[in-house]
C-alpha cells in the first residue's frame, strides 16, 4: 500500500520548496535595493558581512528544503499493509472472488423475487414496494421441513401486514409450481407462508 509517512513527507517537501522560492524572491528584491545607489551618491559600500546578512534567510530556507528532499527520497513509496496498519490484511484473490460471487447471487435473487412479485402476485404498488417486500422476505424467520419423502418445504412466518402475507402466499404458490429441485439432492422445493391467527 502507499506509505503514509511518504505522503506527509511530500507535503513537508512542497512547503519547504515553496518557502525557499518565496524567500529567494525577497532576497533578490533586497539585493537589488542594496545595489542601487541613492541619486547623487558617489558609490555603494558593500562588505562581505552585508552580503551574508542579505543571503542568510535564503541559505537557511535552501538548507531546510534540501533536508526535506533527502527525507522524502529516503522513504519507500509503498510498504506492506501489516507494517503500516498492524493487524490488517489484504484478502486474497480467491476470497475476493467468493465474496463478489455471493453478492452477485444475492442481488440476482432479490431482483428475481421482485420481478416475480410484480408479475405473479396481486401485490398493490409492486412497482414501488416490491424490493421492500423482498427485503422483508429474506429477513423473515420460518421453518424447513424435510420429513416428507422427496420434498423440502420452506414455510415463512406471517409478514407484518396482511397484504404482505397475501402477496408472499401467491409468490410461494408461483415458486412451488416451478418444481425446482434443491441443488445436489432429489428433493423438490415447496414454499408456503403461515397465515395470521
Amino acid at each position: 500500500m502507499p506509505n503514509p509517512p511518504k505522503v506527509k513527507a511530500k507535503l513537508v517537501q512542497d512547503n519547504a520548496r515553496n518557502y525557499r522560492d518565496a524567500v529567494a524572491g525577497t532576497v533578490s528584491a533586497a539585493r537589488l535595493a542594496f545595489n542601487t545607489s541613492e541619486p547623487g551618491a558617489n558609490g555603494i559600500t558593500s562588505t562581505k558581512q552585508m552580503h551574508n546578512d542579505i543571503h542568510a534567510p535564503l541559505i537557511a530556507a535552501a538548507t531546510t528544503a534540501a533536508t526535506a528532499d533527502d527525507a522524502y527520497r529516503e522513504l519507500s513509496a509503498r510498504v506492506p499493509l501489516g507494517e503500516s496498519w498492524p493487524g490488517q490484511q489484504v484478502l486474497d484473490q480467491e476470497m475476493k472472488r467468493l465474496t463478489h460471487t455471493i453478492r452477485m447471487a444475492a442481488f440476482n435473487t432479490a431482483v428475481t423475487f421482485a420481478r416475480e412479485i410484480h408479475t405473479n402476485t396481486g401485490f398493490q404498488r409492486a412497482d414501488r414496494d416490491a424490493h421492500n417486500l423482498v427485503r422483508q422476505i429474506l429477513k423473515q424467520p420460518g421453518d424447513i421441513d424435510s420429513t416428507q419423502p422427496g420434498i423440502l418445504i420452506s414455510t415463512l412466518n406471517p409478514m407484518p401486514t396482511q397484504r404482505g402475507t397475501a402477496a408472499v402466499s401467491e409468490l410461494c404458490t408461483s415458486l412451488t409450481e416451478t418444481q425446482t429441485r434443491y441443488p445436489g439432492t432429489d428433493l423438490i422445493l415447496r414454499y408456503a407462508i403461515k397465515e395470521h391467527f
